[in-house]
């Protein structure tokens, strides 16, 4: 794979094509593949994800596309799933699971809830917005009973893995007995049940997910934060377990992070079609993420 090029003129890196092509002559590779999950809005936000695989898909080099696609965030991927199939080019699919996140972020709203004295009126009211969202939901996944969010990503999974255009989803397993519980959704397929559950999710707590690869708001910011690239990092912290390299990542943004959040009125937040708090998740993300 080709992970995460920046522009799609990064594609037709010669270096790159002329080792797979000598890889592939020894037999030590059989398929050149690119992934992307959104475009780094601080460097150039015109390169989102469909037009970076979009590009690779006219290529012609590419035999496999790893990209971001759930039951909450469809467009952009819909689109590039539906080239693959007319071009024959393999399907591979990340960040299906949008769910765990709510219950790591739980805690944390708590946490600087308890500390709001010390912080900005505006940051207050940004993380008062997240928590009153969150706490709908609550009520939401008791009254459709949703509490289990393993059931919600086996439900997930097999949404993913019922599009005809999708040939596997990845996944982040920490155990043998994770592992084998993914492992068995293999050759599922979603049921009546299950689908109403993900309607009722998608309905109850879709505001609360900032949809990978998006970038909507973005333009609205005064300040160029990035928004999507600093969503995924939280994702990677609160949902993947990977706090210290999501920190490192953080830390290596350029220009303006989330801390410039603190004293903004939040455009972000009218731009965002799905209704996400977007300061108030970016708050959580500065404090989740800033290296001590």
């Amino acid at each position: 794979m080709m992970h995460m090029p920046e522009k799609a003129e990064t594609l037709k890196t010669v270096g790159f094509h002329e080792a797979m092509r000598e890889l592939k002559a020894e037999g030590r590779v059989r398929f050149t593949g690119v992934s992307h999950h959104g475009s780094f809005w601080y460097r150039d936000p015109a390169e989102s994800m469909e037009s970076v695989l979009g590009a690779a898909a006219e290529d012609g080099r590419f035999d496999v596309f790893l990209l971001a696609y759930n039951f909450l965030q469809m467009d952009q991927g819909t689109r590039i799933l539906g080239i693959c199939r007319e071009k024959n080019i393999g399907t591979a699919l990340m960040k299906t699971t949008p769910v765990a996140i709510y219950e790591q972020m739980k805690t944390r709203v708590e946490e600087l809830q308890k500390q709001g004295k010390s912080a900005s009126p505006l940051q207050v009211e940004g993380l008062n917005r997240y928590r009153d969202k969150f706490e709908k939901a609550q009520e939401f996944i008791k009254t459709h009973n949703l509490r289990n969010p393993d059931e919600i990503k086996a439900a997930a999974i097999r949404f993913c893995l019922g599009n005809p255009g999708v040939h596997t989803v990845c996944f982040i397993a920490k155990t043998y007995e994770e592992m084998y519980s993914f492992v068995r959704l293999s050759g599922t397929r979603l049921g009546g049940a299950e689908e109403n559950r993900l309607d009722n999710f998608r309905e109850g707590c879709g505001a609360l997910y900032c949809r990978h690869a998006c970038g909507i708001c973005e333009p609205a910011c005064p300040r160029g934060v990035p928004v999507n690239t600093i969503a995924r990092y939280l994702q990677y912290s609160a949902a993947q377990g990977r706090e210290r390299e999501a920190m490192f990542f953080y830390a290596d943004i350029p220009g303006a992070k989330a801390e410039a959040c603190r004293d903004c009125p939040a455009p972000c937040e009218a731009a965002c079609p799905y209704g996400v708090p977007v300061q108030g998740l970016l708050l959580l993300a500065d404090r989740q993420l800033t290296l001590p």
